[in-house]
């Protein structure tokens, strides 16, 4: 199993699974992902409807994951963890927004169930964000850094319908520590659990390409300033499209989703991602 922890106080994701990760590798593999995310945000959003006046923004990110499957009581695991660089831009409209170093995710999962006969894979993952990243209060949500701890738990299933049709069905949940430097008056951030379930299709087009479609609902998330409840609780339908080509050097994925409807937060318009993995 493997994710992405995007986590941010009114952008706030869940674990997006890619086409894949559900399914373990052989014990002692070593792999590595580098990822190259664009996103363009249009205007803030309360109540399913664009606020007027709202800032567009774009964050760019570099991330690099390290990881390794092994056995844990026979069972096949997987540990890895990841980190990056961003760059966010707000339009002009507060320049001098820092860019700097991501928080660091790590991930502990285990496969319950996995059977290569049938096809059939069921992997319980754990997830922890830890803020190392770059911060700064008086930038407020335009962040590199969340600066909190968060955790996730997160229930994946993967069946092949086919030789050449598989379905990835997963929900999670996470959990974040509060934030008590909070724009530069230095209030307190709290922020309720956030839910998330997505439903995932690829289908094997050739020996070495496969493309994918996801669809991903968020709810909960509701935020509270200095205890004062925001009443910004999210319901969230997101999408992603995904081609993958199994290279003689390496897996390279090209992606591309955005948000389809938004109750509150940033509403993301597009997203395009480009990673590359190796397997040692």
């Amino acid at each position: 199993m493997g994710g992405v922890l995007l986590l941010g106080t009114f952008r706030a994701y869940a674990i997006d699974l890619q086409p894949g990760d559900v399914k373990p590798l052989p014990p002692g593999t070593i792999f590595s992902q580098l990822s190259l995310r664009v996103s363009e945000f249009d205007g803030f959003y309360a109540d399913g409807q664009k606020q007027a006046g709202s800032i567009d923004w774009d964050a760019t990110r570099y991330q690099i994951r390290l990881g390794h499957f092994f056995e844990v009581f026979n069972l096949p695991a997987v540990a890895y963890i990841q980190t990056g660089l961003a760059n966010i831009d707000v339009d002009g409209a507060l320049p001098g927004i820092d860019s700097g170093p991501e928080d660091t995710v790590a991930l502990l999962a285990l496969w319950p169930y996995a059977d290569n006969a049938t096809q059939k894979h069921f992997g319980v993952g754990a997830y922890g964000l830890f803020p190392t990243g770059s911060y700064k209060s008086d930038q407020g949500v335009f962040n590199v850094s969340e600066n909190r701890y968060s955790a996730a738990l997160q229930l994946a299933f993967q069946k092949n319908f086919s030789e050449s049709l598989i379905a990835v069905a997963a929900v999670d949940g996470v959990w974040f520590g509060s934030n008590d430097d909070f724009t530069a008056a230095r209030l307190s951030l709290e922020q309720e659990a956030l839910y998330s379930a997505q439903l995932g299709l690829t289908y094997q087009a050739t020996q070495v390409l496969y493309v994918s479609a996801s669809y991903f609902f968020t709810w909960g998330g509701e935020t509270a300033i200095d205890g004062v409840d925001q009443d910004n609780a999210n319901e969230l339908h997101r999408y992603q499209l995904s081609a993958i080509a199994q290279l003689p050097v390496g897996r390279l994925m090209l992606q591309y989703g955005g948000d389809l409807q938004r109750e509150s937060g940033f509403f993301e318009e597009r997203r395009a991602i480009v990673r590359f993995g190796q397997l040692f």
